[in-house]
């Protein structure tokens, strides 16, 4: 799945320290998601949710890491 794909390249990327690409990944992933992921794919939704937020707080965007927690 391209999906799976996008989180395999967002976590390299972080482990990199390219965030930037790394946000380009997940949110790419994310894109290709169905609406009812979270209980039709919840690893996979929360996985690539995970990483977003992780590497917006990394960049110094703690206020849109928090607004995606909420």
């Amino acid at each position: 799945e391209l999906a799976q794909l996008n989180l395999l390249a967002g976590e390299k990327a972080k482990a990199a320290n390219a965030y930037s690409s790394a946000l380009e990944y997940f949110q790419a992933g994310l894109s290709l998601l169905p609406k009812n992921s979270w209980q039709t794919l919840y690893e996979l939704s929360f996985a690539l949710y995970g990483g977003l937020i992780v590497c917006h707080y990394l960049r110094g965007s703690r206020a849109q890491a928090q607004y995606l927690c909420d």
